[in-house]
């Protein structure tokens, strides 16, 4: 079985992400606080020490620099656009994510 790492991210930036489109926001944004949890582990907290400094992926935590599997977001498109642009050295893409947003969408499930 596939390990999976459940991921949200919490992000800042000077663009208003309800005037404008989320590939603009993304890519003007920093990651603030990524949180993460490992298969059927503990919810964990990385985040940033000085707001004007943003995540870098080379210093994540051990856990997820030895983490293999595969990353479950809730609406995926943004949190993978946002690790992409606001966590320097991320290159994580679409091929790592699985969305449960679409999953539930896809099963006439709220995507809300």
């Amino acid at each position: 079985m596939t390990d999976i790492c459940f991921i949200d991210t919490e992000t800042r930036s000077y663009e208003d992400i309800t005037k404008t489109s989320t590939g603009r926001y993304s890519r003007s944004c920093g990651v603030i606080i990524c949180t993460y949890a490992i298969n059927d582990g503990p919810v964990k907290v990385w985040s940033v020490y000085d707001f004007d400094e943003n995540l870098d992926w080379n210093d994540r935590p051990d856990d997820l620099r030895d983490f293999s599997g595969k990353y479950v977001a809730f609406n995926s498109a943004f949190d993978r656009q946002a690790m992409r642009y606001g966590i320097r050295n991320c290159t994580l893409g679409v091929e790592d994510f699985y969305d449960c947003a679409v999953q539930a969408a896809a099963a006439n499930l709220p995507r809300t």
